[in-house]
């Protein structure tokens, strides 16, 4: 605190600075050094408290248990400063782990999300791999048929189910009709797709718009929707 109060001057001397009692630098200095001074003895306590526990639990002799005044003003700053660090050294490596941990749980949990997914996925299809044709189109054969395959130019008859591939597989138009491969009767991918079946062969297209509708909305049927049609071969003339 301050070396000495002059009551006459009304001001402090503390080494041969002088501080004007009400002076705002003055309040300031004072503050700070009360704020210092209840810090240390608080740091005194704490310090004496452990120490004693310490040397308890231990089992020491009472010379040991024995706290001088130089070991707490000498090491009672550095003791907290070096736990303290200790301690955030410690939290921190704590949540380094505890993320690290919890990437690897969700790295997994991702990979396994993806083969439940990919597993999924082959399950819907039935393990089919389509093949391609032109123009984007693909099939896949169910049944392959017998007899001579069909070319363009020819009449046949078929049954078929048209279902939408963005719509969870919704059937739009399903039943039996008769037309000539080629003639522009039918879309697209129909006269592309039909060319090579047999009779009783059952063949799943899959058309792209260009092949299909193309961007008209049709009904039941959205602007550019990749149709899914499987089609039964039941009559050639």
């Amino acid at each position: 605190m301050y070396d000495q109060y002059d009551e006459g001057m009304n001001m402090y001397d503390d080494g041969g600075n002088y501080y004007h009692k009400g002076s705002r630098k003055n309040r300031k200095r004072k503050r700070k050094l009360q704020q210092e001074e209840s810090f240390i003895v608080d740091i005194e306590q704490r310090y004496i408290q452990a120490k004693q526990k310490k040397n308890k639990r231990l089992n020491t002799s009472s010379s040991s248990t024995t706290v001088s005044t130089n070991d707490v003003e000498v090491g009672t700053s550095s003791g907290k400063w070096n736990d303290d660090k200790n301690n955030v050294d410690k939290n921190v490596n704590n949540d380094i782990k505890k993320k690290k941990k919890k990437k690897k749980i969700n790295s997994t949990n991702k990979s396994e999300d993806n083969y439940n997914n990919n597993n999924k996925k082959k399950k819907k299809n039935n393990g089919i791999t389509f093949q391609p044709l032109k123009k984007g189109i693909q099939y896949f054969d169910f049944k392959i048929g017998n007899g001579e395959a069909i070319k363009r130019g020819k009449k046949i008859e078929v049954k078929y189910i048209g279902r939408l591939t963005n719509h969870n597989g919704k059937v739009f138009d399903q039943g039996n009709i008769k037309f000539r491969v080629g003639s522009g009767e039918v879309i697209q991918g129909w006269n592309i797709g039909i060319i090579g079946m047999k009779l009783n062969g059952k063949r799943r297209l899959l058309i792209p718009p260009k092949c299909g509708y193309g961007r008209h909305k049709q009904s039941g049927i959205p602007g550019n929707s990749t149709l899914c049609f499987d089609v039964s071969i039941l009559k050639i003339m």
